[in-house]
């Protein structure tokens, strides 16, 4: 099938960085915006007239060919592809898909490594891939892909033509819209196999692990502290929720101390303890459990952000986590839901949380194959996702969840130090959690839980 080119063409023009081009002797100069200027070995006469062709709204790939090509310059192709992907590794590039000459996508690199690929002959059909999204951006409608180091900002001309790219586009104009995105990395070979390794991972996975690592050149991962300027930090201490305050028994610190075996024992006896037996957990063994594991020893006032300090690590020492008890049975407790409060070692009973709590573990329980016998309690993780993202930017939920995985660890060896049932569970309902406590999911949700009950 013939493809219209002279209707849907991509157009390669300079970035905004990209002040001017000029060329000094033997060298291309090209100066940018507040950055020292980067200079290219000179090509002939009619090469560098035609990479000037990259100013302003651009052109495309065989122009510059056609115009460095003027005086039989037969390697007119490989220097201007030369060329091409040196200004793309220098991040000096910017491309729009223009329709009859109107710019209907802009295309910008999030990485060095990022460009079209034009040598290649597009598949006959198309697939949109598994781990490309479709969002809102303020009045921008982008288009992204774990995949791609590119993002696309689409027309409303562009997100129909979209929506018409069958596998097969019988019209032309799409069909070389399709194969557009196609040399972007935007769409698949739809007759490709997928491999054995690429389809276990799942859209939400990959979303995670590519974005929140140092995979992109524009992103800022890390301490910006984005949000200083913006509004204040959350606090360091949660503050106190409607409920009723139940002081816990108090801890003797060197008891814990005596009896306490050696880390390697802990480690070498460390099982998911799902064999709960007749048993019932006592208050003072969560009340210790709680102890060891959640409690705040102190604040640490900052003038950049106040940090915590508790018994396990936390990126950057925020401690955005904090622990909710779902007691099923326990000895002086009433069944519910409860917040531990580390600073002061004590529980606040949630009103109204009995039925919620209920809910957590016949969840847990399913989730450990555990459904004749649920655990006595069930410590729920959560996070307050914005007091990390104060600070952390694109890495927050990745910090916290990573935070939580060292949160269960210490639950791990302490349960088995005391000799108490615990096993992490992999799944448990947010949503549910939310419901019960009224908190908002983007102040503060559930990512995880530990189920912990009395000796078998």
């Amino acid at each position: 099938m013939r493809i219209v080119t002279e209707r849907i063409e991509i157009r390669h023009r300079f970035s905004p960085l990209v002040e001017r081009m000029d060329r000094e002797g033997d060298n291309l100069a090209i100066q940018r915006l507040n950055f020292t200027p980067i200079t290219f070995a000179a090509p002939d006469t009619h090469c560098a007239e035609a990479l000037m062709l990259l100013d302003g709204t651009g052109t495309t790939r065989q122009n510059l060919i056609t115009n460095a090509g003027v005086g039989d310059n037969s390697n007119a192709t490989e220097t201007i592809d030369y060329y091409l992907g040196r200004f793309c590794y220098g991040r000096l590039l910017k491309w729009d898909i223009t329709l009859d000459g109107e710019s209907i996508v802009r295309i910008s690199s999030q990485d060095r490594q990022f460009g079209p690929n034009e040598t290649e002959t597009p598949p006959q059909n198309f697939a949109f891939p598994r781990f490309a999204w479709l969002r809102r951006d303020g009045e921008d409608m982008i288009l992204e892909s774990a995949e791609s180091r590119g993002r696309m900002i689409l027309s409303s001309r562009a997100i129909a033509l979209l929506g018409d790219l069958s596998e097969t586009p019988e019209d032309e104009v799409t069909r070389a819209f399709g194969a557009a995105l196609w040399r972007f990395g935007f769409l698949e070979d739809a007759s490709a196999t997928e491999s054995p390794a690429r389809k276990t991972w799942q859209f939400h996975d990959k979303l995670i692990h590519e974005m929140s690592r140092f995979n992109f050149d524009d992103t800022t991962p890390g301490a910006t502290y984005r949000f200083k300027d913006v509004m204040p930090s959350p606090p360091a201490l949660k503050p106190d929720m409607l409920g009723t305050p139940i002081q816990l028994p108090e801890i003797d610190v060197g008891k814990i101390g005596q009896n306490s075996a050696s880390l390697h024992d802990i480690m070498d006896r460390r099982i998911s303890g799902r064999d709960y037996g007749t048993s019932i957990l006592s208050l003072a063994d969560l009340a210790s459990f709680l102890y060891r594991v959640a409690r705040t020893d102190k604040v640490n006032p900052d003038p950049s952000q106040d940090t915590l300090s508790r018994p396990f690590p936390s990126g950057g020492s925020i401690h955005e986590l904090e622990f909710y008890v779902a007691v099923r049975q326990c000895e002086g407790l009433t069944p519910g839901l409860y917040h531990y409060q580390g600073q002061n070692h004590r529980l606040l009973h949630l009103p109204d949380s009995e039925t919620a709590s209920q809910q957590m573990h016949m969840i847990s329980a399913a989730c450990m194959g555990q459904t004749d016998s649920p655990a006595d309690t069930l410590i729920v993780i959560t996070s307050r996702l914005p007091r990390i993202a104060w600070k952390y930017e694109t890495i927050s939920y990745r910090t916290s969840l990573l935070n939580a995985g060292v949160a269960l660890q210490t639950m791990y060896l302490v349960a088995t130090d005391m000799g108490l049932q615990g096993c992490a569970n992999g799944l448990g309902d947010s949503r549910l959690f939310e419901a019960a406590t009224g908190l908002d999911t983007f102040e503060e949700t559930a990512i995880t839980e530990f189920a912990l009950s009395a000796a078998s």
